[in-house]
Parts: C-alpha cells; structure tokens; sequence
C-alpha cells in the first residue's frame, strides 16, 4: 500500500469548493464546515498531516521567524527578522546638483 504524505487532487479541491465562486469561507462555509472537512480528510488520509514527531524533521527552504520545531533551513532570515525588528531598508537619498 502506498501511503500518501500530502492532500489527494479530490482532498485539495473539496477544500477549494469550501470557499465557493470566491474562494473564502464563510460566504459559503463556516468553520465549523472547515473542521468537519478536515476530520474526514484526517480520517481518509492520516500522513498527509503532521505529528509531532514529523513537525521535528521538517526542512525548510527560508528559516522559520516563530517558534516552530523544525531540524534545518537552506537560506537564513535577515538579522532585523530573527531579532523582530521592524526596520524598514534603508533608502538612498537621490544625488542631484547643488545650486550653490
């Protein structure tokens, strides 16, 4: 048997269709319809969501900024991100000529 670690085409479209013509819930579905959606997913396919012990090997491309379990990243957060720092870039004042 082959065990699926993602959401099935049908899985991901039953939770697009949630959302209707526009896509968001709650014009169509509620949370409640959320939920009880992902309980069936969760009951028809249990790999395709994360245990704790899964959430400790993820491998992330960018570095996580909060507080999630994970064993590696590929490419560091800037400094100011980490730290939590707002900081916006710094910008370049225009060099024009002085009418002096």
């Amino acid at each position: 048997m082959t065990v699926a670690h993602f959401l099935t085409a049908d899985q991901q479209k039953s939770l697009r269709d949630l959302g209707g013509p526009s896509g968001r819930l709650g014009l169509y579905a509620t949370i409640e319809d959320l939920d009880a959606m992902i309980q069936m997913i969760k009951a028809e396919n249990p790999y395709a969501f994360h245990d704790p012990d899964s959430l400790e090997k993820r491998v992330f491309f960018n570095q996580p900024l909060g507080p999630v379990p994970y064993a590696g990243f590929k490419v560091a957060a800037p400094r100011d991100s980490v730290l939590g720092s707002l900081t916006a870039p710094k910008v370049s004042k225009p060099r024009g000529r002085s009418n002096a």
